[in-house]
């Protein structure tokens, strides 16, 4: 597996928690462990040798578990969202077919399923839930059609409210569901998803990420920072001669100062640099 794959999937098994964050973690839960096995040894046995060897044994095989439990999980995680994963890409590219290939496939599926070979088709590519409105809209043109069976195709969820609507219409209505269509796109060749779309598709998320982390980085040094940062100086240097707590305040001034420093020579360079590239 790919670095960068592996990386989401491990960030995103853990809450989207950082490497030094699991690392730490994991470097505190051994270190309790052997702290919590070396005080049993040692209320237990009188030799010191003997519970120095013993305490790192547990914790070698402690770990060895922990390895092992922690691998297996994975791989069960990253099954589980690999296949979530699928569903996401089919979802995205059957929502960027053209009406009429879309309109395809939900007829292919209605035709498959037992008693909705004559229904009135109502296909809704929407990324939004169907709501009251869709389905109102969907019962008056099997209406004008004198349709008595109406099927609303839908790649999104359903409301409650249109949910409630469906079992009040006076003609026969069904709903569609989005797992009946991904699942008949997933037995197409021509809508087939691989493993190569997933992880297109996650470095695509990841690389917004990215470009997001770089944007909240740089807005601090934003141009015109520097002059919000001589102001909070001047009102921090001002303040440390009418109160008890001066040296505070001009240390604050003195960091405020260095940061519009910092944010000026940044910004007053940085034409330069891209001219030089």
């Amino acid at each position: 597996m790919d670095k960068d794959i592996k990386r989401y999937y491990k960030q995103l098994q853990h809450g989207g928690r950082s490497l030094a964050a699991r690392i730490a973690d994991a470097f505190a839960l051994r270190l309790v462990f052997a702290a919590a096995s070396y005080l049993w040894f040692r209320y237990n046995i009188e030799n010191q040798v003997v519970v120095i060897l013993l305490t790192a044994t547990t914790t070698l095989i402690f770990m060895a578990a922990l390895k092992l439990w922690n691998d297996i999980s994975f791989d069960r995680f990253v099954q589980k969202e690999s296949d979530r994963l699928l569903d996401t890409v089919l979802r995205e590219r059957l929502l960027l077919l053209d009406e009429g290939e879309f309109l395809e496939l939900c007829e292919c599926v209605c035709k498959d399923l037992p008693g909705f070979e004559n229904a009135t088709l109502w296909c809704m590519q929407h990324s939004l839930p169907i709501d009251a409105d869709d389905v109102l809209a969907a019962y008056r043109r099997a209406r004008r059609q004198n349709a008595q069976f109406l099927a609303i195709c839908s790649l999104s969820g359903c409301t409650q409210a249109a949910s409630a609507l469906l079992l009040r219409l006076p003609i026969r209505s069904e709903y569609i569901s989005p797992d009946i269509l991904l699942r008949f796109a997933r037995e197409t060749k021509e809508f087939s998803v691989g493993a190569q779309d997933v992880n297109a598709h996650i470095r695509s998320r990841q690389s917004v990420v990215h470009e997001r982390r770089k944007q909240m980085q740089a807005e601090p040094f934003a141009p015109g920072r520097a002059k919000k940062y001589l102001v909070c100086a001047l009102i921090l240097a001002a303040a440390s001669f009418i109160t008890g707590y001066a040296l505070y305040y001009r240390l604050l001034a003195g960091l405020c100062l260095m940061l519009a420093g910092t944010s000026f020579t940044l910004n007053q360079f940085a034409p330069i640099k891209a001219v030089e590239q």
